[in-house]
């Protein structure tokens, strides 16, 4: 039976462990590079979610307005290694794209072959989530591993048992939490398992799993005692951050979800339709409840997501369904296998599928921007040079004072927050487009410092800074990234004294 060690365990080969000769480990090296180094390469800006999480780590904490802290420390972590910046955080992006679907893998062996394996693997890495929506790196995209991973220890600790397992799944489903309160989502579906698996229920009354419990809690207790002394602010906006008030709030909820679902399925499903004629029987998937186990950890953590929403009148958003795209390959692929010893789709083909597949994503993606730069509607979010901002702003700086500069105000998500991506100081800023980013302290800091104003759509936030020496007011003009169209987008940056010394310049 392909290596499977048992009907229940994992059928892990020694030549599955050794990564160098594994077709997989190639095709994901391609993935990575491709939507790593393309990103970099072409893009001049980050999305808006992205530029949040990344400068909310200028200054760790335990929690932060919108979200738990993990994501934040994570591209923090990345900005500091030096490299470009959208190189760093694509990295980032991919490499945990690349660990996901080594989770996926190990999950699918407790249930299939080394083909049908490779399949889900599939299934994951040309899907939305791990491709378009990567690029967008946020807390969905960067909880996908802490998923993937809290899914595989807990089977593997339901499998056997053992207490290394349980501590290892108590810190993994931790950091998730850290990551987004979501990942409560797969331990309900783990427990539901277990419930339903007479052969899993022992798992219960077992002492490891209380020891997973507690480590579990003490990897949470310091953001527990953050959001406490906070007032509870990224807990509360989990639970309830837009209400279902009225009957078109409903209807967005409904459309939302049937939009979420179609990213979820559209493309694993059209995958599988490609693929059906070189598929074949999977002798390990139809073993007495191999595909019902797979169906729980693949399709439980959408009812409860959708069960949350409606029970506490959420709208519901078509992004939250983004981190459940590993455990649905696990089903789609389990439910729909690939073969086995040797019959069916092979772990070669289906590599060097992920290949082109990831190449012609990758190229109808840029193709897709390139086109919308040409008719002149580029995106913003990938579009707008900000290195190019970047460097107005600090020159204009230079031209005013000789210390590096520790603060730039901004008043648009879009553009104004980039441009500090690429400054070597990392100043602060002060965002006046977003609350969590205009605190009393943030300002006075800003205001004893000295700042630079990057403004856009004559938005007046000036009133907040007196000192601002209106008459510098210079305009500048940011253009697309070379190949996304030539449109221009007008911005105006101000020059904001230190208290130490208010004096402005002549006009």
């Amino acid at each position: 039976m392909d290596g499977h060690a048992s009907a229940g365990g994992l059928g892990v080969t020694g030549r599955e462990r050794i990564a160098g000769l594994h077709p997989l480990t190639f095709a994901l090296a391609v993935q990575v590079v491709i939507w790593t180094v393309g990103p970099a390469l072409i893009f001049g800006n980050l999305h808006a979610d992205t530029l949040e999480a990344a400068y909310w780590g200028r200054d760790w904490a335990l929690g932060y307005a919108k979200h738990p802290p993990m994501a934040t420390w994570l591209m923090d972590l990345a900005l500091r290694t030096g490299l470009q910046p959208i190189f760093a955080l694509m990295l980032l992006s991919q490499l945990t794209v690349a660990a996901t679907a080594f989770f996926v893998w190990r999950i699918v062996r407790f249930f299939g072959s080394r083909q049908t394996a490779a399949l889900a693997v599939l299934l994951y890495v040309v899907s939305p989530a791990a491709t378009v929506y990567a690029v967008q790196i946020n807390h969905n995209s960067l909880l996908a591993p802490f998923w993937a991973a809290t899914a595989y220890l807990g089977l593997l600790f339901l499998e056997e048992r053992r207490w290394g397992h349980a501590v290892l799944l108590g810190l993994v489903a931790g950091l998730g939490v850290l990551t987004k309160y979501e990942l409560l989502f797969v331990l309900v579906s783990l427990l539901t398992l277990g419930a339903v698996t007479p052969r899993y229920r022992p798992a219960f009354r077992h002492p490891a799993s209380y020891l997973a419990a507690l480590v579990f809690l003490l990897v949470i207790a310091p953001h527990v005692w953050w959001l406490d002394a906070n007032r509870w602010p990224s807990l509360s906006r989990a639970m309830g951050s837009e209400k279902i008030d009225s009957v078109n709030a409903l209807n967005l909820s409904a459309v939302n979800l049937i939009v979420g679902l179609f990213t979820l399925l559209s493309v694993p499903c059209a995958l599988l339709l490609g693929t059906m004629r070189q598929r074949a029987d999977d002798m390990i998937t139809s073993a007495p409840g191999h595909r019902m186990m797979a169906s729980v950890i693949g399709f439980a953590p959408l009812g409860v997501l959708i069960l949350g929403a409606v029970g506490t009148m959420q709208v519901l958003k078509p992004l939250w369904v983004l981190p459940l795209t590993s455990t649905v390959a696990v089903a789609l692929a389990v439910l729909f296998p690939a073969g086995g010893a040797g019959e069916g789709l092979s772990v070669k083909r289906t590599a060097l599928i992920i290949c082109g597949a990831s190449v012609s994503v990758f190229a109808g993606f840029a193709i897709y921007l390139v086109v919308a730069g040409a008719i002149g509607k580029p995106l913003t979010a990938y579009a707008a040079d900000t290195k190019k901002l970047a460097e107005a702003t600090q020159s204009f700086w230079v031209e005013h004072r000789k210390t590096p500069l520790a603060c730039v105000v901004v008043a648009d998500r879009k553009i104004g927050p980039s441009g500090v991506l690429w400054l070597k100081e990392r100043p602060d800023f002060v965002d006046f487009s977003s609350v969590g980013w205009q605190t009393p302290a943030q300002i006075g800091e800003c205001r004893r410092s000295g700042a630079i104003a990057v403004i856009a759509d004559g938005a007046n936030i000036l009133d907040r800074f007196p000192a601002a020496c209106r008459a510098s007011i210079r305009r500048i003009e940011v253009p697309t990234a070379p190949g996304m169209g030539k449109v221009l987008f007008p911005l105006d940056l101000v020059y904001i004294p230190p208290e130490e010394d208010p004096r402005c310049p002549d006009g």
